[in-house]
């Protein structure tokens, strides 16, 4: 009975931490989007800093967006115009904060 108790504890225990290690992730992967979205939906013609990210961003996005990919056209098209989506207005205002310190430290003109 004992034994029986221990192996239910345990599997359950594992089964928890699997999820919570799931969910972490998927969190993570989602905010990773998330910051991918927020660089492309800035207008590399307008902010020249910004324009050498966006190829990042398009494979960030890709790592992270369950198994979905741009199609090279689409690709193509998102590292030379802005992304033309609704994101979040804090994650605008961190991205624009970012590249306020980024020219701040001259890392970037």
């Amino acid at each position: 009975m004992h034994i029986s108790l221990t192996v239910a504890s345990t599997v359950f225990a594992g089964v928890a931490l699997f999820l919570a290690v799931k969910l972490s992730t998927e969190e993570r992967n989602a905010r990773l989007v998330e910051i991918g979205v927020g660089i492309l939906r800035v207008d590399p013609g307008k902010e020249t800093v910004v324009a050498p990210a966006r190829e990042w961003a398009l494979n960030l996005i890709d790592a992270n967006a369950g198994g979905l990919k741009f199609s090279p056209e689409a690709r193509r098209q998102l590292l030379g115009q802005p992304l033309a989506i609704q994101v979040s207005p804090a994650i605008m205002q961190q991205l624009e904060e970012d590249i306020r310190s980024l020219k701040a430290l001259k890392l970037v003109q």
